[in-house]
């Protein structure tokens, strides 16, 4: 199911392009003044860098490169934004948009990264204050050194502009040697007394230089032997506070860089949620955009979204995608491997790229699936369709789904056979075992249908956990014991569990039950056309219908007047009207000329055959006449199924090995029961009355004579369900 779907107008499309187009531009001015901050912090540390053991340039290089890259890409965008007012227009970057949205994704990750790295430099920072600072007291007394003589007038400009002292402290300077040999009296005895005193040989006193005094002292600076109160007319040396600056200069360096560092990362992070902003726009920009060139009407509404899929079922999938890249990197040899590491970082991050593209696009493998199972559920229909010439209705989906349960636990030929038979075996890839299971279940939640699947086995058969757990997980199906011997009691818990699962919408899943039976498969689904525009119920009045030459029945004729996809297949002589419902689900219905029988297309339909009509369909101005109808229909599969490939399963050959350890477990019955309901029902009732009455009436098209239906879900082209109305006041 799609993440954060919202329904665009035309209008509502084209204000967003013009905001986006506007933030955009915004954007560009973010990009400058991240710019700006980063050659601002370069600056600053390269001030003092002589007195830092190492250059801090990660922070200052991330923020300069990546406002550089923010005013490329946002003006790139605000010019695909832009252009996004036109459907024509956008045609040219439909291509790129992904990829742009890709990049924008990395590039707003490293505005966030810089951000972090803002609040995050402080401990390398330090460290390196830490080691510079100590050099640098120790060079202090360098004057007359090539390389160190500026240290001295570095330390005492520090000392004075930030008011500290040493390094830690004031007393730092009691350890090292900072008055240089020049400037010592080697005549007198104190002198050589203390350089002697020291191993090293240096000449220590608990002093420090001038520039440690403080600027507000109220009494003369008192520097040298700080710690002797004798040595000094009436001094407290408990209170050097009123003499000497106390606070270190590591620690004064690191407020003052810790305040510009907060304050830019503050900056920086209200930057990166303001490009996250921008990015959500451009994501739904373009996948409204991508859904309106499908539907093929620029002014139709469109939804948008933020993923196509749950954000576990992406997580799972890039997941899969991940290790299977871990197993390749094993399997390589040790030059290849090196040769891999070698991989420039510009070929890292488009391996990245095509990565996010697999998260983003996944779909693609989910349209595919539906495509190769349309060929299943079109052979299904014809199958059940040719044995009657009643009213019919079939879940293909949910016949879909109830197959792939009893392949999750299957093994040998009867799993290769229900794969074949749904027509989804050559999705399978080496390494990704769950691969079916997960884009079945993407689809599942995709198209939002009211499905059950239910395994009831005989009492006696426990079922594995594991299988239990993976058909739950996958397919929400349920796998259930029941007292077949009992047969009453058996079709009680049955139908009590179809009409839970449905929410009372399906009420009776069988009608009988054999007391053999090992194990049946129950399928339940329920449809009701909620119209994107739906029928006004004032104009619904009773019509004619033909059901054949002999046979004509009153039925509830309901009157819609709008814009309408519409196309005719000329070799199979039937008129297609596509009805769009909510939830990106659509009916298509197939009128047959009168000279056709229904019968003729319903052996002519395939996979290809469906995707040819959707993609025939023009919007038309257009009058329907269109029958209230309700149907409930009970399939036996297990009739069907065989000559569609799929036997093992109720056979004794049959390999259920992994639904239970009990030898010799077949497939006793497999039912389905589907309900559809079609009325005037939508998400809002429309007045038309102005368009019938006040405007030249358009074209009218009257179903009233048999006809077929298709129910898909738009983006994958998936179907839902086939039925056939041949007289709509049955069932």
């Amino acid at each position: 199911m799609a993440v954060l779907k919202v329904t665009f107008t035309k209008t509502n499309r084209d204000k967003l392009a013009q905001v986006l187009w506007v933030l955009n531009w915004v954007s560009v001015v973010t990009g400058v003044t991240l710019f700006s901050l980063g050659l601002f912090l370069k600056v600053e540390i390269q001030k003092r860098r002589e007195l830092m053991s190492k250059e801090i340039v990660s922070v200052p290089n991330m923020l300069i490169c990546v406002g550089l890259t923010a005013c490329a890409i946002n003006f790139l965008g605000g010019k695909i934004c832009y252009d996004c007012v036109d459907t024509t227009k956008f045609l040219r970057w439909k291509l790129l948009m992904l990829p742009y949205i890709i990049c924008t994704f990395f590039f707003t990750f490293c505005i966030l990264i810089g951000a972090l790295m803002c609040y995050s430099m402080r401990n390398d920072l330090e460290e390196s204050l830490f080691l510079g600072l100590r050099d640098a007291m120790r060079y202090y007394k360098d004057t007359d050194m090539p390389g160190r003589c500026y240290i001295k007038r570095t330390m005492d400009m520090l000392q004075m502009q930030f008011q500290c002292c040493g390094n830690g402290g004031y007393r730092d300077w009691f350890h090292i040697q900072w008055i240089s040999n020049r400037y010592l009296d080697m005549t007198n005895s104190e002198v050589l007394e203390r350089l002697r005193s020291n191993v090293e040989g240096k000449y220590l006193i608990n002093g420090v230089p001038f520039s440690c005094c403080g600027l507000h002292s109220p009494r003369p600076c008192i520097q040298h032997q700080i710690t002797n109160n004798s040595a000094h007319y009436n001094y407290d040396y408990q209170k050097e506070e009123l003499n000497l600056n106390r606070r270190g200069c590591r620690q004064a360096l690191l407020e003052h860089y810790t305040q510009i560092m907060q304050s830019i990362g503050l900056i920086v992070l209200i930057i990166w949620l303001f490009e996250v902003s921008v990015l959500t726009g451009v994501r739904y920009l373009q996948t409204a955009m991508e859904n309106v060139l499908r539907l093929g009407d620029p002014d139709s509404e469109s939804d948008g979204w933020l993923l196509e899929n749950s954000i576990a079922d992406t997580a799972r999938y890039n997941f899969n995608i991940i290790k299977n890249l871990g197993k390749c990197y094993q399997a390589l040899t040790s030059n290849q491997k090196i040769s891999i590491m070698k991989t420039s970082i510009f070929s890292l991050l488009v391996r990245a790229s095509l990565l996010a593209v697999s998260a983003l696009g996944q779909t693609t493998d989910v349209e595919e699936l539906a495509k190769r199972n349309a060929d299943f559920a079109t052979r299904l229909y014809s199958k059940i369709a040719s044995s009657n010439d009643d009213n019919v209705a079939v879940s293909t989906l949910g016949a879909t789904l109830a197959l792939a349960t009893l392949a999750a636990g299957a093994g040998g030929a009867t799993r290769a056979e229900l794969l074949q038979g749904i027509g989804v075996a050559s999705i399978e890839k080496d390494g990704e075992p769950e691969r079916i299971q997960t884009l079945l279940k993407q689809l599942r939640e995709t198209t939002a249908q009211i499905q059950a699947t239910g395994l009831f086995m005989k009492q006696d058969i426990k079922a594995d956990d594991s299988f239990s757990n993976q058909v739950k997980q996958f397919y929400s199906a349920d796998v259930e014991n029941v007292n077949y011997a009992s047969g009453q009691q058996a079709k009680g818990s049955i139908n009590d569990y179809v009409r839970g699962r449905t929410g009372d919408k399906v009420k009776d899943g069988v009608e009988n039950v054999d007391p053999q039976s090992m194990a049946m498969l129950i399928s339940a689904a329920f449809f009701t056309g909620q119209w994107l525009q739906p029928f006004n119920v004032t104009f619904t009045q009773q019509e004619r219908f033909y059901v054949n030459k002999y046979n004509i029945v009153q039925v509830p004729m309901m009157l819609h007047s709008g814009k309408y996809y519409l196309a005719y297949d000329p070799t199979l002589k039937v008129g297609i009207l596509k009805l769009p419902c909510e939830e990106g689900i659509a009916m298509l219905v197939l009128l047959p000329d009168e000279d056709v029988d229904y019968t003729y297309v319903d052996e002519s339909m395939t996979g290809e055959v469906f995707r040819g009509w959707v993609a025939k369909l023009k919007k038309t101005k257009l009058e329907i006449q269109f029958p209230r109808f309700s149907l409930k229909q009970s399939n036996s599969l297990s009739t069907s199924l065989p000559s569609l490939g799929i036997k093992e399963i109720f056979g004794s050959t049959a390999d259920l090995s992994g639904i239970s350890s009990v030898e010799g477990l077949k497939l006793s019955e497999v039912v389905q029961k589907v309900n559809v309901e079609v009325d005037e029902t939508g998400g809002s009732v429309a007045d038309t009355s102005s368009n019938l009455f006040m405007t030249p009436l358009p074209p009218r098209l009257t179903f009233n004579r048999p006809f077929i239906f298709v129910v898909y879900h738009e983006a994958t082209k998936c179907i839902l369900y086939i039925g056939r109305v041949v007289d709509p006041t049955k069932n």
